[in-house]
C-alpha cells in the first residue's frame, strides 16, 4: 500500500478514536447511572416498550466500554475496523430513535 494513504489513514482515525473515546467517556457515568436506576422502569403494566427502553439503556455503558477496544484494531493498523469499533455506541443511540419513531408512528406512542 502507498505510504501516503497509511499515513493519511492514521491520522484521520487517530482524530476518530480520540474525539470518540473523549465523547464516551464522559457519557460512560451517566450511562452507568441510568443502567442502575433503569430497574425501576419496571412495574405492574410494563410492556414492551419499557423493555426496549430498559434494553438500550443497561447496553449503552457496555458498548462504550467495548468501543475502547479500538485502540487495540489501531495498533495493529486496522483502521477501518476501528472507527467501526469506536462508533458502536452511535449506533445503538442510533437504532434506540429508530424504534421509538417506530412507536410514535405505527403505535401512538403506546404498546400495551
Amino acid at each position: 500500500m502507498n505510504e501516503n494513504i497509511l499515513i493519511k489513514r492514521k491520522k484521520v482515525a487517530r482524530v476518530i478514536l480520540v474525539i470518540s473515546t473523549i465523547i464516551f467517556m464522559f457519557a460512560l457515568l451517566p450511562g452507568i447511572w441510568a443502567a442502575i436506576k433503569s430497574v425501576t422502569l419496571y412495574g405492574p403494566g410494563a410492556g414492551i416498550k419499557i423493555i426496549l427502553l430498559f434494553s438500550f439503556i443497561t447496553t449503552f455503558p457496555f458498548i462504550c466500554i467495548l468501543s475502547l477496544s479500538s485502540w487495540i484494531f489501531y495498533s495493529y493498523k486496522k483502521f477501518g475496523m476501528a472507527i467501526f469499533v469506536c462508533l458502536l455506541p452511535f449506533l445503538n443511540i442510533f437504532c434506540a430513535g429508530i424504534i421509538y419513531l417506530i412507536f410514535l408512528v405505527f403505535f401512538g406512542g403506546n404498546l400495551k
